[in-house]
């Protein structure tokens, strides 16, 4: 016998909705990666005047 689950049981919209994973990086890593796209420039004066992100 089968038992049916209900669509909105905490089990099983866990299941469906994974938790999104937050990739690392090195800050060469970030910078190789704006580099890359060709914004390295336009975010550097961003990342000198913003002491959260330059500390992240």
């Amino acid at each position: 016998m089968l038992e049916e689950i209900a669509d909105d049981d905490p089990a099983v919209v866990a299941f469906l909705n994974p938790a999104a994973s937050v990739p690392s990086c090195t800050k060469l890593g970030l910078k190789r990666a704006f580099d890359e796209l060709g914004t390295w420039f336009a975010f550097k004066p961003v990342l000198a005047t913003e002491p959260a992100i330059q500390e992240e």
